[in-house]
Order: C-alpha cells, then structure tokens, then sequence
C-alpha cells in the first residue's frame, strides 16, 4: 500500500495538526532543545569571561559554580529530553508510517529511525558545547572536565581554608606585634 497522506498516520501528540504539514509541527519536538543548546552555551560563554573579569575573588568564584551548575542542568535537560522524546515515539505512536517516494516503510523501522535520529542530535549537541568549551579555553592542552561543579567546589573549599589560613595568621602576627609591644613598654623607666 502506499503512503497518501502522512499526517493520517502519525500520532497526534508528535503530529497534533492534520492541517499542517509535518514537518511544521516538529518544532515542539526540538524547540526545547534548542533553548536547552542555547542556556548551555550561554552559561559556558559567562563561565569563561568570568574568569577574565577583575571581581573580588569570592564573587568571583561563586558566579563560576553558579554558570557550571546552569551549564550542566541544561545538557541533562537535552538528554533527558531526548530521551523522553524516544519513549513517546516508541509507546504513543506505533502506528506510524514514513514514504520514501512511493515505498511503504514499515512502522518499527521508521520508529526506531526517529528514535536513533532524536537520540544522535542530542549527543552531538552535548558534544558540541563540549568541543566549544575547549576551543575557548586559554590553553589548548586543557578539556571540559576542569569545569565540572564538584571540582569547582572542592576548589571554592581550597580557596575558603586558604583565606582562614592566612587570618588566622594576620591574628598570630598582631598578638606577636602586641606581645612586643608590651615588653618593649614593660622595660622602659617612666620618668
């Protein structure tokens, strides 16, 4: 049998309109990755100028952990979504049928096309803002892994012990000062 008409066969939650083209309809489908993409590398681009900027260092740090924290929710937002979009496929649409010409395709086959395809674009999305990262790196020999919100945690940690290290000694140094003092102005004759 061939294929007259797809949107008789496709499944109304992929494809709600009959009226409409397909293909017109798709973008309820990728436009949520799409912004998904969009704060992702936003966030990415904020993360590196950040570290060029000349704010205080704690300001500094937290506004990174905040840009790594938001790059990393909109890359599970991408896989979650096509994920999500693989199961609707599979489970709401059983039914449906793809031409290729005047050439019948099988229902699971054309599914299962849709699901790899869905699936693929996600990964190379993730793997785009991973290669994006890198090329804005100041030297090339370092990768997407130094950004991760863990390390950049544990780094804030480092940083936080370093500056109560150092006033713990700034307070050591005074008492020394003062302690001085006082043996100076103890071994003095007041007139």
């Amino acid at each position: 049998m061939l294929c007259d008409d797809f949107s008789q066969v496709a499944h109304p939650l992929l494809f709600p309109s009959s009226s409409t083209p397909p293909a017109a309809n798709t973008r309820m489908i990728w436009l949520p990755t799409a912004l998904s993409l969009l704060v992702a590398t936003t966030s990415s681009l904020l993360y590196r100028s950040m570290k060029q900027k000349t704010l205080s260092q704690r300001f500094r740090l937290n506004l990174i952990i905040s840009c790594a924290w938001l790059s990393e929710l909109a890359q599970t937002i991408i896989a979650l979504s096509g994920l999500l979009n693989a199961v609707i496929a599979i489970l709401l649409s059983p039914e449906l049928n793809t031409c290729i010409g005047f050439v019948e395709i099988p229902p699971w086959i054309a599914t299962s096309v849709l699901c790899v395809g869905i699936i693929s674009t996600h990964a190379l999305a993730i793997l785009a803002i991973d290669h994006l990262d890198a090329l804005i790196h100041s030297s090339p020999g370092r990768c997407k892994h130094e950004v991760r919100p863990f390390m950049l945690t544990r780094a804030a940690a480092s940083t936080k012990e370093r500056e109560r290290e150092r006033e713990r000694e700034r307070k050591r140094e005074r008492e020394r000062e003062r302690e001085r003092e006082r043996e100076r102005g103890g071994g003095s004759v007041i007139p």
